[in-house]
């Protein structure tokens, strides 16, 4: 998915602000990525019951996914964010 990048202009927030937002956000979203494996299901808790750990490591897969594809978003518009801003700075000063 394309992210939607904010319009970098006088009247608006400053690019540096918007990147820290939204760097602060890709950080605590890859401290997130690295700590969810430490929620992988493991057979043990769930052999019970027939295919259930199946059901479980593609839930699992799915909440990964969702982590990384959020943070390759964030990464997408922060680059959009800093293209913008690199090419208003040589025409305008914040």
């Amino acid at each position: 998915m394309n992210p939607i990048i904010p319009i970098i202009h006088q009247n608006g927030t400053h690019p540096d602000r918007l990147l820290e937002a939204l760097s602060d956000f890709h950080d605590a979203l890859y401290q997130l990525c690295q700590r969810i494996g430490s929620i992988s299901p493991n057979g043990r808790d769930y052999y019970p019951q027939p295919g259930l750990m199946d059901a479980a490591v593609a839930q699992h897969q799915r909440r990964s996914r969702v982590l990384t594809d959020l943070a390759a978003e964030i990464v997408a518009e922060i680059e959009g964010i800093q293209a913008q801003a690199a090419d208003s700075e040589k025409t305008t000063s914040y």
